[in-house]
């Protein structure tokens, strides 16, 4: 094998660029949208789902720049397509649908002086699969 031949067989592939979308939740008067759960999915799988904050802005990183991703809000049916193209994208959306539900054990229903700061963590963890994309 020549010298040059081993140089091309060596090459490492080109980085992938990536960004992150930034998504903001608020009602037909343009007020922000508290605690709206809000999930970003490639074609086959969720990556990622948090709750919005004060400001009705959540961010999901990692994200391919070229990619298509899917966002709904609250499990809507609905939800919007967008392609990353930048590495930091946003995206606006209008919900004025009802706030989003945390789930409870039946044991933390019956016990009081539980936070909700709590439930809230377990969403604010973004999934294993973000950095492993289709």
């Amino acid at each position: 094998m020549t010298t040059q031949a081993k140089k091309k067989a060596t090459k490492p592939a080109p980085a992938v660029r990536t960004g992150s979308l930034a998504v903001t939740v608020h009602d037909e008067d343009g007020h922000p949208r508290l605690k709206m759960r809000v999930q970003i999915s490639s074609k086959s799988k969720v990556l990622g789902e948090f709750l919005t904050d004060a400001d009705g802005d959540v961010v999901f990183p990692g994200l391919i720049i070229g990619q298509t991703y899917f966002v709904r809000v609250n499990g809507d049916e609905a939800f919007e397509e967008i392609e990353i193209d930048r590495v930091r994208d946003t995206l606006e959306i209008e919900y004025d649908g009802e706030l989003a539900s945390v789930p409870k054990d039946d044991e933390d229903a019956d016990s009081e002086g539980d936070s909700e700061e709590e439930d809230e963590e377990d969403l604010d963890t973004p999934r294993d699969e973000l950095d492993e994309l289709d």
